[in-house]
């Protein structure tokens, strides 16, 4: 945040872009990773946050998401299990695409969000982890991606049909 801040006035003078690195825990965690997952998903809503802010100075801010990644932190981890090649075949076995990223990948994901190619794009995480989310989507919710909101069921609609707003919130004029 104190580097974000320090370099705003720069930022904002050449309509630059962050990118922050989050990661797949922030969305899909496991189990004993919950300090690590917490941080990334206050990045992401820092990211989020940043954005619509500066989105009006034409600072763009957002953040790539790596899940399983080939680095050597991953392959000490790896070197550290009992079987590490079981280990290995069952995490690619989780990974729709089959494979962990490679870290050239991830960098390329950061450059394009950084390039004009990326102009229009601001407060979004960009998954860089394999389709391995895509496995674990939420259904749209009604009113989203093109559905039409739900209708209440008839036991619980308001019986002279439109309820009374909330205290405090006045109806608009038709």
């Amino acid at each position: 945040v104190r580097l974000t801040r320090s370099l705003l006035p720069t930022l904002i003078a050449r309509r630059g872009a962050i990118v922050n690195i989050s990661s797949i825990q922030a969305r899909l965690t496991l189990r004993g990773f919950f300090p690590y997952a917490a941080a990334k998903s206050g990045l992401e809503g820092l990211t989020r946050s940043l954005a619509l802010e500066y989105a009006s100075a034409g600072v763009r801010v957002n953040a790539v998401a790596p899940g399983y990644t080939d680095t050597r932190l991953v392959q000490e981890w790896l070197s550290l299990q009992d079987d590490p090649t079981a280990t290995l075949a069952a995490v690619h076995a989780n990974i729709p695409l089959g494979r962990m990223a490679e870290p050239r990948e991830i960098g390329s994901a950061v450059v394009f969000l950084l390039s004009d190619q990326a102009s229009a794009i601001t407060g979004e995480v960009l998954a860089v982890y394999g389709g391995t989310g895509a496995r674990f989507a939420p259904a749209p919710s009604p009113g989203r991606a093109g559905l039409p909101p739900a209708t209440p069921p008839p036991s619980r609609r308001h019986p002279r049909g439109t309820p009374p707003p909330p205290p405090g919130v006045r109806r608009p004029l038709r």
